[in-house]
């Protein structure tokens, strides 16, 4: 259920700048994303033109553990068990009628 960042390049520093937009770093090159449905999209580029960004207040981070609906996972895992329970209580109860209808 991670988000879709194919779109963000692995090398440089990429900085979280708000709930919804990432900032990477390469040298004199800036690239901003935002996110739209656990997807993030280029939207900007900027370059510097005297020195590369100072980037030394920053705290990278690893793209690809990006989860926008990890607030949600809890519930779906919720779900899954309870439908499983219903099909184990469907199986046995089959099996029942199976054994002791003969």
């Amino acid at each position: 259920m991670h988000d879709n960042v194919s779109s963000i390049p692995s090398d440089g520093c990429s900085v979280l700048t708000g709930p919804s937009s990432i900032s990477n770093y390469n040298g004199r090159v800036r690239k901003d994303y935002v996110e739209n449905g656990g997807k993030w999209y280029h939207y900007r580029t900027q370059t510097s033109t005297y020195n590369d960004y100072d980037i030394s207040s920053y705290t990278c981070i690893d793209v690809q553990q990006l989860n926008s609906y990890a607030v949600y996972q809890p519930f779906l895992y919720a779900v899954a068990f309870g439908l499983f329970l219903v099909v184990l209580a469907l199986v046995i109860k089959t099996v029942k009628g199976f054994l002791y209808g003969i």
